[in-house]
């Protein structure tokens, strides 16, 4: 999840995470990295009190730094990060719709400005006319404009500013795009047969998956504490699931 408002972080909370699942068989002997994102921040500084975008929660199989390219090529299920808030309820609304991907993030108006999630293939786009930053594959990427203490979260989620104060974006298969007033959730990926891959993508077809699922954070989906939720609220999480079959 994107950082939640400082000033009201019990009723005012940023863009909520995304689901993503599917089935793989795997060989005896595979190691799988695991990299579980976490929720953006922000402080009650005395300017606008921006908060940070979510980070991606991801399986992959080449590890290292979460930002090292070679384990960001090698990645098989993302799910998306939020964005963060602008701060002081300035959106006037709980959710201002910048949830993490589904295969696209969700697209939404605020104070009058368009933005549009991340997809498959590109992070995003805004109208606002400057200090945009379009979101760059693996992860969210923050303007150059002054920051007090708004932290994005961990793999991905890129930072907030207090000049001209924008919430930063969410981390996913592609990050989402920094913008005032509120950056946009980055998009989920599932690997299979029909997915679009990057240039040096390296997973063979051995690591496709099947019966997938990709949810954004505006929809229903399942709660690993059981029944449903909509959105993911907070840090991430990753779960395995042995189905029974193999040997």
């Amino acid at each position: 999840q994107g950082g939640n408002d400082p000033s009201n972080p019990n009723a005012i909370f940023g863009g909520r995470g995304g689901y993503a699942a599917g089935n793989v068989t795997l060989t005896a002997g595979t190691t799988i990295h695991i990299y579980v994102g976490q929720q953006g921040s922000g402080c009650m500084n005395p300017n606008w009190r921006s908060t940070g975008g979510g980070g991606a929660t991801d399986f992959r199989l080449t590890g290292g730094n979460w930002n090292d390219n070679a384990g960001l090529l090698s990645r098989i299920l993302v799910a998306g990060g939020g964005g963060g808030r602008h701060g002081n309820n300035y959106e006037g609304t709980a959710y201002v719709g910048n949830d993490g991907g589904g295969a696209t993030a969700p697209n939404y108006t605020a104070n009058g400005v368009n933005i549009t999630g991340a997809t498959q293939s590109g992070g995003g786009s805004s109208t606002y006319g400057s200090s945009v930053v379009v979101g760059s594959f693996g992860f969210a990427t923050p303007n150059n404009n002054s920051n007090t203490c708004s932290v994005g979260g961990w793999n991905g989620g890129s930072r907030g500013s207090d000049n001209w104060a924008n919430g930063g974006a969410g981390g996913g298969w592609f990050g989402g795009v920094t913008s005032w007033p509120t950056g946009s959730g980055g998009s989920g990926y599932v690997y299979t047969a029909a997915s679009w891959t990057p240039a040096g993508y390296t997973p063979t077809a051995a690591y496709q998956m099947a019966n997938t699922q990709l949810i954004a954070g505006n929809a229903s989906m399942p709660n690993p504490a059981g029944g449903n939720m909509t959105g993911r609220a907070g840090n991430g999480i990753a779960k395995i699931t042995w189905t029974g079959t193999g040997c």
